[in-house]
Formats: C-alpha cells, sequence, structure tokens
C-alpha cells in the first residue's frame, strides 16, 4: 500500500544512507517501510512513509534518539518523483 501511496501523493520519508554501489542491503527486502532507489550513480536507502512533513521530522528525531547518525534527513516524494530536501529540524 505505501509505495501506492508514493506514486498518488506527496508522502516524506526519511534518508539514511547513501551507496556507491549495487551491494544495498538485505534490509530492503525485510522491512515493509524501507526503500531503496536510484538517483544517478548512487543508490539510496529511507525508512518511512509519512502523509505530512511533521511525521516525517519526529520520525527523524526518533531515529537520532536511537542511535542514527544526525545528518540524516527528511525527503519528500510527489507523483512517484522525488522532491527537494526539507530542511533540518
Amino acid at each position: 500500500m505505501y509505495r501506492s501511496l508514493i506514486n498518488k501523493d506527496t508522502v516524506y520519508s526519511v534518508q539514511l544512507k547513501a551507496f556507491d554501489s549495487k551491494n544495498i542491503p538485505a534490509i530492503s527486502e525485510k522491512f515493509t517501510n524501507a526503500l531503496i532507489y536510484s538517483d544517478t550513480s548512487l543508490y539510496k536507502m529511507s525508512l518511512g512513509i509519512f502523509e505530512t512533513l511533521e511525521e516525517a521530522q519526529g520520525f527523524r528525531k526518533t531515529l537520532i534518539g536511537s542511535g542514527f547518525d544526525k545528518r540524516i534527513f527528511v525527503i519528500s516524494y510527489k507523483d512517484g518523483k522525488r522532491l527537494k530536501i526539507e530542511e533540518f529540524y
């Protein structure tokens, strides 16, 4: 269901990592809300699908509080296309 949201609405996610090879971690197959997508020569991993920017920002704060790097950030999609990087909050 969440993948269909990406193709229809504006949604937000938290980008965790970028990879420069096709050695994509197996996490994408194990977690429903993990996305791996190709952007130019990089593969990028994001976690969570949210309808509002505020929800995604709250999730980012939760991830950082759980030990993730503070450089993770919120990204957005509309009609299946990647939009801009959101501001850090």
